[in-house]
């Protein structure tokens, strides 16, 4: 048995292009027994992704690929000076 543990739906912008529906469609032509979706930075594929693996028969994980920014995302021009404390 095998199983992708890194799937992008086109909820990954920039990383994936196939809907969660057709993954789950063309898994389950290569009879695969189960499929991992890890969108990045979001899990809005999730429910359509549950939908498909169900009325497909395909086992499902489904988590998302997170980035963290180390620091602050606000520019340092923004930011108060430490001698107006």
């Amino acid at each position: 048995m095998f199983t992708h543990l890194h799937i992008h739906s086109h909820y990954s912008l920039l990383d994936g292009a196939s809907s969660p529906e057709e993954l789950c469609q063309q898994a389950a032509e290569l009879e695969y027994t189960s499929l991992a979706l890890t969108d990045t930075n979001n899990l809005y594929g999730a429910l359509s992704f549950t939908a498909a693996a169900k009325e497909t028969g395909i086992n499902l994980m489904a988590w998302d690929r997170t980035w963290y920014a180390a620091g602050s995302r606000t520019p340092a021009a923004q930011l108060p000076s430490p001698q107006s404390e």
